[in-house]
């Protein structure tokens, strides 16, 4: 970066020489002091004493010395080449505006500062050699923080954020082998019957707050017991308590052909 700057500022001085000037002042002030003459139409002046105005525009009125070259309004202190009261108060002496720049905007001043030049040097090829170790490039640590593992994707990539584009990827049908579309929509499956696989089981989940138990036993008949501890055929529930420090029922459910049935049960 500072190889090219040096030839960045290299190449402006000598262009800064060659340009020539129309007139003794830049040309960006002189843009400036013709939007001011426009301007000065609106402002009245009144003569005081030598060098001395004031100039008003309906209840405004500002003092201008161009002696001390000065305004009251401070416009002329900041900038360097006037303002519109003291380009008002010059035309009416019928002087010429860019006599009261500042030496800060004329050629001489400009070309002074452009008279010295960089001299221009080898590539690093013709560098000399030394003896001294050559500088090392400092070694890579690991950043705090969990470290990236994707990579860092292009201006130019479009596509989602988590997925990538399919797009130019010819799809085909895992049934028939025709490509153009998938199994989903295929043409030559039956879609009067419902697909097993495809089917979904609506489950509704039991309200917040309400400590519901919901006990479901299947018996090997097909029988299911209800919440009063008896089952569908009128047998006893009976209730065996575990170790101590678990909270786990379970429920035996005694049939009348003396089969035994596991019961699933929520935790207290």
């Amino acid at each position: 970066m500072l190889e090219e700057l040096r030839m960045y500022m290299m190449n402006k001085l000598f262009t800064a020489k060659l340009n020539g000037w129309s007139s003794d002042v830049s040309y960006e002030i002189r843009l400036r002091l013709n939007e001011l003459k426009l301007n000065q139409r609106f402002w009245e002046v009144l003569p005081s004493g030598l060098n001395q105005f004031e100039t008003r525009s309906r209840s405004e009125a500002y003092d201008v010395d161009l002696d001390m070259r000065t305004c009251s309004c401070r416009m002329w202190l900041l900038n360097g080449y006037g303002c519109v009261h003291s380009v008002s108060a010059i035309s009416y002496l019928n002087k010429d505006v860019e006599k009261y720049v500042d030496p800060y905007f004329v050629r001489a001043m400009y070309m002074k500062t452009y008279q010295s030049k960089i001299c221009p040097m080898n590539g690093s090829k013709m560098w000399p050699e030394t003896n001294y170790i050559p500088p090392l490039p400092p070694k890579n640590r690991r950043m705090p923080g969990r470290q990236k593992t994707k990579r860092v994707r292009d201006v130019s990539e479009k596509g989602g954020k988590h997925r990538v584009s399919k797009k130019g990827k010819k799809i085909s049908c895992s049934l028939c082998k025709v490509e153009g579309y998938n199994k989903k929509t295929c043409p030559n499956v039956d879609r009067s019957r419902p697909n097993k696989l495809t089917t979904r089981v609506n489950r509704t989940k039991a309200p917040k707050g309400e400590n519901v138990k919901k006990m479901s036993v299947e018996v090997a008949s097909g029988s299911r017991t209800g919440m009063d501890g008896r089952d569908t055929h009128g047998s006893r529930v009976k209730r065996t308590k575990t170790t101590k420090g678990e909270n786990v029922k379970k429920m035996v459910v005694e049939v009348a052909s003396g089969s035994r049935t596991r019961m699933k049960c929520g935790d207290t």
